[in-house]
């Protein structure tokens, strides 16, 4: 009889684990919207990742229905969207610093094989290899700061048998041939006239080293490639990016480009200079461009520890042109 007690409360008690198990699991198919994935969960207000700001109080409503829904823009800390410009006057100094460096350091596009072209350190990129986006010759390469490093121009030679042009005005180096397939000039990447306006403009420190700055349309019409297609394109020019971008954006040579290797550097930790990234950033999204590879350049000084998680002025940032690639020839 004793052992019958026993074994009852025994199975009592399994019972009662058993139910608490139960509601345990209702709990959380009921916070998960009926799916058991917490990534799909975002909260309706709240706290936002890293800044302690109500929704509202960030886009300006006084009530959470007269703004866009938050969750346009983040998903658990990830940056799902980038601001619109009537969105981007409505958004704080703060939250404006967490989507630059949350998008920059996220990606939203799968390259299934990548190669490192060049050092395995500082001075080598990652080219996506997937068929829809590898280099075929006959392919040209464009690579924007060299910094005595030729390391991933003569491999983007070697391995793909592209025609690579390097330039550099900082090097001492004139024009020459250094191979067979790689060609340096010494002459740098900029914007035009109309760009020098933009509080990142590096023109006076060219005019006051003598380098000769180029737009990308004048080296293409140098070169006689006014409607060649740049199967690569690495820029690593220091700042010069954002007005050599505003320039390809205005003539349309991205839509030209099919890889975009490029390093972004911010000057400190001023939204200011962040308010003019962004719409560069929406424009070579709305090109069809996407990130399949993101890296925090160590060599860069680290941010101010603002952050939970460690920040830097410079992101190596990996795109494909995916709406070039159908137009690739013989694919």
């Amino acid at each position: 009889m004793m052992n019958i007690f026993r074994t009852s409360g025994r199975n009592g008690v399994v019972m009662a684990l058993g139910v608490l198990v139960l509601l345990f699991l209702a709990v959380v198919i009921f916070y998960s919207g009926g799916s058991l994935s917490w990534a799909d969960r975002v909260p309706e207000s709240g706290p936002l990742p890293l800044f302690g700001y109500q929704n509202r109080e960030i886009l300006g409503g006084s009530k959470a229905t007269e703004h866009p829904d938050m969750r346009d823009f983040r998903l658990l800390g990830k940056v799902k969207r980038l601001p619109t410009t009537e969105e981007l006057q409505k958004v704080d100094d703060k939250l404006l610093m967490y989507i630059y460096h949350s998008y920059l350091d996220n990606t939203d596009y799968r390259c299934h094989r990548k190669l490192r072209l060049g050092k395995v350190g500082d001075g080598g990129w990652e080219v996506c290899d997937d068929y829809e986006f590898r280099p075929l010759q006959p392919c040209v390469v464009y690579s924007f700061g060299i910094h005595d490093d030729f390391s991933f121009d003569d491999e983007a030679g070697r391995l793909y048998g592209c025609d690579v042009f390097s330039f550099d005005p900082s090097m001492e180096s004139k024009n020459h041939q250094r191979s067979e397939k790689v060609r340096f000039y010494n002459l740098g990447l900029g914007g035009s006239g109309g760009i020098s306006s933009l509080p990142f403009n590096t023109a006076p420190i060219a005019r006051k080293e003598g380098w000769r700055i180029e737009t990308l349309s004048s080296i293409k019409a140098l070169l006689k490639h006014h409607n060649e297609t740049i199967d690569i394109l690495k820029m690593d020019i220091e700042l010069s990016e954002w007005p050599a971008l505003a320039d390809i954006l205005a003539t349309g040579e991205l839509t030209k480009v099919r890889q975009l290797l490029i390093e972004y550097h911010l000057p400190g930790s001023e939204a200011y200079y962040v308010r003019h990234n962004l719409p560069i950033l929406s424009q070579i999204e709305a090109l069809g461009f996407r990130r399949y590879y993101t890296h925090l350049n160590p060599m860069c000084e680290p941010m101010p520890n603002v952050y939970t998680v460690n920040r830097t002025g410079c992101y190596e940032l990996y795109y494909v042109n995916t709406h070039f690639a159908p137009q690739h020839p013989s694919r």
